[in-house]
């Protein structure tokens, strides 16, 4: 059986060895004609529509001839034979023209319908074809002798069509800008830098220039339409050279004043004595363009806004001014003058709040003047201001003392020392404005002297008003050496209240008969008040009215704590409250009592229960914790004793809630920690280390939720050195964009000198050398501050680095002088220590980017080599 099996297995090799080689490749080549009008498929018609000038003609037609070559190769798969098709070209017969520009290649991958025949087999097909692709496959039952192919339509894409159209947009955008090219040389070609009336016109022409110049180089034509090998109008030449002729114009014509911003403040200035407000202000925003520092400018523009009576923005200008620009004297005055207005109108206008008694509101007004004048460094504030305001706060103290006297005529005379003390308080706060007590002892001796006057009065027929005088009278002048006590008052205050202190306790004893707790309590203060105003002990007639309004009041409390049905806060609150007043006044229980208090307590405690857990079930899992705690307090403060059930319940639904609530937490603490790999992988180790401080510090606060702390404590400390060289490189870039250079190089080289570049290395981070960060901060005044710090560091090819890129950005040669300078001193210097021969002193021309930019370096490196032959000689 074996033998057999064997010899099967070895005719079907030797069968596959014969026939399972692939065969060589038989092919075909179809040739196809898209021609308008095509109706087959919508947007044929569309692409042919489009390219219809720049088609040849096939029987009188606009066509576009495709020529496609097919290869064929079959090989046994399984009991078929497998015919696998290949598309080895395809291409565009005729070029397609547009503009000078071929869109032969942009219609093609293409979309083509084709039929296949092998032999007996046909199958159609549809793809998109390319050169070298493999289309499809045919199975046939016997080795293929014939191939045949069709193509039978095409049918665009939108991408083709998509495709060919922005190509032509590219086209067009690219003849638009030769256009624009020719247009912007004839402007440049009338300008005449000698010409000062026509300076402003001039200016504008080489300003649109220069957009012109960057609109067309933001295009990035050079890229869409291959121009590096096809510019038939050389328009990123000429583009190049536009750039470089309007910057030559722009610089002639600034070299043609001496301070062309000043001269656009005088065109300003003239501009406002003929009332053109417009004009000023565009020749004013030019000036400032010039010179952002020139305070002039700034000033003009403040005034009109001050004539406009926009005073917000003549406080925040002003401040600008005083801050950031360069002032002389005649500016300085315009900005006080502005200034002082604005504070005397505010003065003003709280003095008049002053004169209708609206102190405060003259108080505010008051702190905004002094703000906004202490807030300008080159304004003084006004004296007035401090004046008003002594006025605002010495109204406040009459508004005191007047309140005395009104308090004296609505005869509510225990109150005075209260109210007399809070008055003295007031002026001790404000005694910077209030230096003197003259005012207030004058009318508290007039006072004191109402109130002996009105005692006398009412001694005999109203001996307890009288007492009240006398009490109010006698803490005055106790608590004021300088308003003397009468010799007599002490005396007349005991005989006062021994006439009166039983009358008072009579009174608060018909007020409890007739249930009337609250009136009698009143009573019952003021003479307690009395009794300690004489150092006595009050009666026992006082201290039952005392346990009586405590029993009636209870009474009251239990009456509306019986009606309660069900038990709330404001319920226990009472409860609270009557078990409070029958602890301190020793009032005997009765039975009822106790029932009710257990049964509310109860009530409460499952209602709050219930209220827990239907937060829980909602998610609001800080209400549900606020609800057992609330239990909590509630057994503890009232010392009662839940049933079982009721304590297994709790505890149960507190352990989910703290379970919940870690669960809570373990997705924050995931948040931040994932939050921090995110800010890893993108080199951001600031935020990561912050995301992992977050997670500490949540881990730290829940320790029961068994977190790593350790884990997570490790990983933050394993970026923390690269996060703080981040950081100082934040700090060094704030300093640079602060125009604050020299802090900036100071902390590079802090920084070279703290971290070590093995240790960043392993954070795939590296300290970069100070030429190029100031590359990557592209920030100009600080890239030409650090190639004069490389030149003189003696580093003269990273200076030379920076200074090409300043040459290529159109930094003025002007503001690129110290730097060229300083480089310029340094490669004598290192050239004529290398070889002090003639054809050495002529090297510095390999650093010349341009005669006249490069003008400041070649004098310098000239004079630097000089001195050197002088000091060798």
């Amino acid at each position: 059986m074996n033998q057999l099996r064997h010899f099967i297995i070895l005719i079907a090799l030797i069968g596959f060895i014969q026939n399972g080689i692939a065969q060589k490749a038989a092919t075909e080549t179809e040739t196809y004609n898209l021609c308008y009008p095509d109706e087959s498929f919508p947007l044929n018609n569309a692409l042919l529509t489009n390219l219809m000038s720049s088609l040849p003609k096939v029987d009188g037609k606009s066509c576009i001839t495709i020529e496609a070559t097919f290869s064929f190769k079959y090989k046994v798969a399984a009991s078929n034979f497998r015919a696998d098709i290949f598309c080895d070209r395809i291409e565009i017969t005729h070029p397609i023209t547009f503009q000078k520009f071929e869109l032969a290649d942009q219609i093609l991958p293409i979309p083509v319908k084709f039929t296949v025949q092998v032999d007996d087999q046909t199958k159609e097909f549809k793809h998109d074809l390319r050169n070298n692709i493999k289309v499809g496959d045919i199975l046939t039952p016997d080795q293929p002798q014939k191939f045949n192919v069709r193509i039978t339509g095409v049918e665009i894409s939108q991408d083709v069509l998509s495709r060919v159209v922005q190509k032509q947009q590219h086209i067009s955008e690219y003849y638009t800008a030769d256009t624009q090219i020719k247009l912007a040389f004839e402007d440049l070609n009338s300008i005449n830098p000698d010409s000062v009336q026509y300076l402003d016109r001039y200016l504008d022409i080489t300003r649109k220039n220069q957009a012109i110049v960057k609109r067309i180089k933001e295009k990035e034509l050079y890229k869409k339409l291959n121009l590096g090998e096809h510019d038939p109008l050389n328009v990123y030449e000429r583009s190049n050279e536009l750039k470089k002729a309007t910057f030559e114009a722009q610089s002639n014509l600034t070299d043609q004043s001496s301070n062309l911003a000043e001269e656009y403040l005088r065109l300003g200035e003239d501009a406002i004595s003929l009332s053109d407000t417009a004009k000023a202000i565009e020749y004013f925003d030019k000036a400032i363009e010039i010179d952002a520092k020139l305070a002039g400018a700034y000033v003009e523009k403040t005034k009109i806004d001050f004539n406009r009576k926009k005073y917000i923005d003549v406080i925040r200008q002003s401040r600008f001014i005083s801050a950031h620009t360069t002032h002389h004297s005649g500016n300085r005055t315009d900005v006080s003058d502005m200034i002082k207005f604005i504070e005397n109108k505010l003065v003003d206008e709280a003095e008049t709040h002053n004169r209708k008694e609206h102190y405060q509101e003259a108080l505010v007004l008051l702190d905004s003047a002094e703000t906004i004048c202490s807030s300008i460094q080159i304004v003084v504030c006004s004296d007035m201001i401090n004046v008003a305001r002594s006025h605002s706060w010495q109204g406040l103290l009459y508004q005191n003392i007047v309140n005395w006297f009104d308090v004296l005529s609505r005869h509510q005379y225990s109150e005075l020392p209260e109210m007399v003390e809070e008055t003295f308080e007031f002026r001790r706060a404000n005694n910077q404005w209030l230096t003197t007590n003259e005012l207030l002892y004058k009318n508290l001796h007039i006072i004191q002297d109402s109130l002996l006057a009105i005692a006398e009065t009412a001694q005999q027929e109203e001996p307890e008003k009288a007492l009240e005088v006398l009490y109010a009278a006698r803490e005055i002048c106790n608590n004021y050496v300088e308003v003397p006590c009468h010799n007599k008052l002490d005396e007349q205050f005991k005989r006062a209240f021994e006439s009166t202190y039983i009358k008072m306790i009579e009174k608060a004893e018909e007020a409890l008969a007739d249930s009337l707790p609250n009136t009698a309590d009143s009573i019952q203060r003021k003479a307690a008040i009395y009794c300690h105003a004489q150092k006595i002990e009050i009666s026992d007639a006082h201290k039952q009215i005392i346990s009586v309004i405590a029993a009636q009041r209870y009474a009251q409390l239990m009456q509306k704590l019986r009606a309660v049905k069900v038990a709330d806060k404001k319920t226990i609150t009472l409860l609270d409250s009557a078990l409070t007043i029958r602890l301190r006044n020793g009032l005997d229980k009765t039975n009822d009592h106790n029932f009710q208090r257990m049964r509310l307590l109860t009530d409460y405690v499952a209602s709050l229960s219930d209220k827990a857990s239907r937060m829980f079930r909602a998610g609001q899992i800080v209400i549900a914790t606020q609800l057992l705690n609330e239990i909590d307090w509630v057994v503890s403060h009232f010392k009662i004793a839940i049933n079982d059930d009721q304590q297994s319940f709790i505890n149960t639904l507190r352990e989910k809630i703290g379970s919940e609530a870690c669960y809570e937490k373990t997705t924050q603490v995931r948040i931040y920690t994932m939050s921090a790999e995110t800010f890893i992988s993108k080199k951001d180790f600031v935020h990561a280390e912050e995301a992992y401080g977050k997670a500490l510090d949540l881990m730290k606060k829940n320790t029961g939720c068994g977190f790593d702390i350790q884990a997570t404590k490790k990983k933050k400390e394993h970026i923390d050195q690269v996060a703080a060289y981040q950081r100082d490189l934040a700090v060094m870039r704030q300093f640079a964009l602060d125009n604050k250079f020299q802090a900036a190089i100071d902390k590079h080289d802090a920084i070279k000198n703290s971290y070590s570049d093995s240790l960043l290395q392993r954070h795939e981070v590296e300290i970069m050398p100070l030429g190029k960060y100031a590359l990557n901060l592209a920030y100009e005044p600080f890239v030409h501050y650090a190639a004069k710090i490389l030149a003189q560091r003696g580093y003269p090819g990273e200076s030379f680095n920076l200074i090409v890129w300043l040459y290529k950005h159109t930094f003025s040669r002007e503001l690129s002088a110290p730097a060229q300078q300083e480089l310029g001193k340094t490669l004598a210097k290192e050239f004529y220590i290398k070889n002090p021969s003639p054809e050495s002193a002529q090297l510095y021309e390999g650093y010349v980017l341009d005669k006249k930019w490069s003008k400041p370096f070649r004098k310098s490196f000239k004079r630097k080599w000089k001195e050197m032959q002088i000091t060798a000689k």
